[in-house]
């Protein structure tokens, strides 16, 4: 499985115990998977980190690929 946003390994182990099941992902980031990704496919911690560092600027360039 490959995150929506960079398309690397997200690392998910979905079918056992996955580090995304303890870490709270913020509402605005999950907004901005696209809808066909939405319950197919895992933000990987990579940009996780990179919207919690800086929001404004994440958002930005997920908008410049659109």
């Amino acid at each position: 499985i490959t995150c929506p946003f960079c398309a690397a390994s997200n690392a998910c182990a979905a079918d056992g115990e996955c580090w995304c099941f303890i870490v709270e992902i913020p509402n605005q980031l999950l907004s901005l998977v696209p809808k066909s990704y939405l319950g197919q496919a895992c933000i990987c911690q990579a940009c996780l980190e990179q919207y919690k560092v800086d929001p404004e600027a994440f958002v930005a360039a997920q908008n410049k690929k659109v």
